[in-house]
This record gives structure tokens, sequence and C-alpha cells, in this order.
């Protein structure tokens, strides 16, 4: 801790815990509860027009991003979001997993670039929550703890730097994401995001400049792009492969390898 900021914010929990330790005597006589007190004095953080207010007082927005930025930079964040262990699993849950069955078809597929593998994946464990879209050719490459992810020994997880990515167990998320600080949506050396007002996201392949539409689709086979969610995405909420077929195989050939259903 550098200064009295660091140790305040460290102290409370929540801004309402936070704004209620700036209450005084004086606000406690004049607005007779401290619901009303912490009301105002949160009021007064926002509003530059108001004469009295006070100096040193943060905003709810400024509490957040300041509690976030201090959270991220912790020497046990880092395990706390890969180490399998520490989100409740143990190796033998991840490996008898059908997302894992799933991830071990595509890796060498990947690797020979047959396919560019897109993952959505959704976990939530106690009070952790976290989406996003990983590219996994780029993972595989660059992500130094990925061969023990392969192993089942850490989990896959979605984090900045990723295609996207949103935690949601920090702070309050639509006020953080304007930061940019627990939210981001970045291109990777395979797709190229390409924002689209009525899809969504839409992620456009750097090689064979097709697009992927991220949204729900009954289909299995769309185009040259193979939708697979995981019925029992056990550890994750939620999990879904998008496999974009490169030119070298047919996505025929590809449905075989993965041992999908063609409908």
């Amino acid at each position: 801790m550098d200064s009295d900021l660091d140790i305040e914010i460290e102290s409370f929990d929540t801004y309402e815990d936070y704004i209620r330790s700036k209450i005084t005597s004086a606000d406690k006589f004049y607005f007779e509860s401290l619901s009303n007190a912490s009301q105002l004095l949160e009021c007064w953080t926002n509003c530059e027009s108001v004469p009295i207010k006070r100096s040193g007082v943060l905003t709810r927005e400024q509490f957040l991003v300041q509690k976030f930025q201090r959270n991220e930079a912790k020497p046990e964040k880092k395990s706390r979001r890969t180490d399998a262990k520490n989100w409740g699993f143990s190796q033998q849950d991840i490996v008898e997993s059908e997302y894992f069955r799933n991830l071990k078809v595509r890796l060498d597929l990947n690797r020979n670039t047959s396919i560019n593998t897109i993952v959505f994946l959704w976990l939530i464990y106690k009070n952790a929550s976290v989406t996003g879209y990983i590219d996994l050719s780029s993972r595989m490459v660059h992500d130094e703890d990925f061969d023990e992810i392969a192993k089942g020994n850490e989990l896959l997880i979605p984090r900045m730097g990723d295609l996207s990515f949103i935690d949601w167990s920090i702070g309050e998320p639509l006020k953080l994401i304007r930061h940019n600080l627990n939210s981001n949506i970045k291109s990777s050396e395979n797709f190229a995001i390409q924002p689209d007002s009525y899809k969504g996201l839409v992620f456009q392949s750097k090689h064979t400049k097709s697009n992927i539409d991220v949204a729900p689709r009954k289909a299995v086979l769309v185009g040259n792009t193979i939708r697979t969610e995981v019925k029992k995405a056990f550890p994750y909420k939620r999990v879904v492969f998008l496999d974009l077929v490169n030119t070298v195989i047919t996505p025929q050939e590809v449905l075989e390898a993965l041992q999908l259903p063609e409908n």
C-alpha cells in the first residue's frame, strides 16, 4: 500500500460501506438517518454544482475502478483464474467431461490449420463469473499454461486479450465496461472483429475472409462453419465451439474428424 487511498479501498468491500464511512456527525444530525445521508453524499460526489461537495470522496464509478485495479494487481490473481483446483474441480473432473473431449479432438486440427476454432465459455463458481470468446489456435501458441490446460490440470478461461472478455463478478460490470477494465473486444491473429448493429459480434477470418456469426443456431453446419454447443457443459455453465473450416479440407471431413452429427 503506498497511500491512504489504497488503505481505504482495501478496507471496504462495497461502495455502500465506503460512502457510509464518509458520513459525519453533522450529517447524521441534519439528515436524521444514515440512509438519507448516504444517498445525498453519493449525489454530491456526482454533481459539480453543489457548493458543499466533499473533496476526496470517490464517486461510485471511481471506487469500482480503483477496487478492480487493485484486485487485478494481486499476485494470486493468475492462480485464481487458471488452476482447476482453485475453481473447485479436480483433474479427473475435467478430463472426463464432455467439454474436455470436445477440446482435445480439436487440438491437432488447429495445429495443422485444418480449422480455426473460436470457443465461447461461461464459467461460474461461487462469486466468480466470466464469459468470453477465445481464439483457440492463438491460445495454443501464446499461452504458456496451455500444456497444463491440455492435460486437464488447468481450466481454459477467458481473459483480457481474448476476442471478447467480461468479468461479471467484480463490481458493477456495465460501469466497469465503460473503462475497459473488466471487459474487452479485441481482434486476434486469426480473426478480426466485425461490429454488426443487428447481429452483434461477428468474427471474420483473416485467412479466408469468411464470417462467423455467433448468434445461436440450430444447424450444426452453416456455410463452412461448424457450430457445436456442448450439451453437458460441466465444469462450465455454457460451452460453444465454432470451427471455421479452411480450404484444405471439406466441412464434411471435419465433421467426421470431430464425430459430430450432420443435422
